[in-house]
């Protein structure tokens, strides 16, 4: 037992760097976009963000004067990997791993998660970019002044948060761990029940008919219809 045991614990080290690696790609893709801002554009002010204090005086896409999405990689998301991590140390040994449910070897396990965190990380980066092009430099800095409704927004009402929770869900298959589903279930409850109600307020505030009509006619806006009321 003590070798198992011993086996099982530098897997979790191994799915561990790996997320933190996977982290330090969605970090560094969004550095990729900051010379897209105008360096002349003036430092935004400290905002308010839903779970956050930190000091946002850095390039970012600003939704409103009070929501602002970072180009760097979210705290939400290594937050939700040591979660995941901590999870499947809690409960080592495991009875039954993700890869003997789904009965495909470890190592097939683990590229699934890679594929499904590249696809996320990719969704995230163009829904980023999207909002970048269509951005505007103003007086209070770098932000929206147009609806977001083409490209990923086309398809989903919040690509970015939705390209993060696949990045989360890469985890479990990362870890090879059911009990790893603990952060990506933190992450949907923080963002879905949290976070976006308040933004979606926002923005009706903003840009009120038109963005009625965009949650009306935006694909998928029936699966998120139907898990906000399941939430509520």
């Amino acid at each position: 037992m003590l070798v198992t045991i011993q086996d099982r614990m530098i897997s979790v080290l191994g799915g561990a760097s790996a997320l933190v690696g996977m982290f330090g790609v969605v970090h560094f893709s969004g550095q990729i976009l900051a010379p897209v801002i105008p360096d002349s554009a003036p430092p935004s002010p400290k905002l308010v963000r839903p779970g956050s204090s930190q000091d946002v005086r850095v390039k970012e896409v600003q939704l409103t004067p009070c929501l602002a999405v970072g180009l760097g990689g979210p705290l939400s998301l290594l937050t939700t990997y040591g979660v995941s991590t901590l999870a499947k140390l809690a409960f080592l040994p495991e009875q039954k791993t993700v890869s003997e449910i789904l009965k495909v070897d470890p190592k097939v396990c683990m590229a699934m998660g890679a594929g499904l965190f590249a696809a996320s990380a990719l969704l995230r980066f163009l829904s980023v970019r999207y909002m970048i092009n269509i951005g505007k430099q103003t007086d209070e800095g770098f932000q929206l002044k147009t609806l977001c409704t083409r490209g990923p927004y086309g398809i989903f009402r919040h690509p970015i948060y939705v390209g993060v929770l696949g990045c989360t869900l890469a985890a479990p298959l990362v870890l090879d761990s059911v009990y790893a589903l603990a952060g990506p279930m933190a992450y949907a409850t923080w963002a879905y029940v949290w976070v976006i109600p308040g933004e979606e307020r926002a923005m009706m505030d903003k840009f009120t008919e038109e963005y009625k009509s965009y949650c009306e006619k935006s694909a998928l806006a029936f699966i998120y219809e139907t898990l906000m009321r399941s939430v509520k």
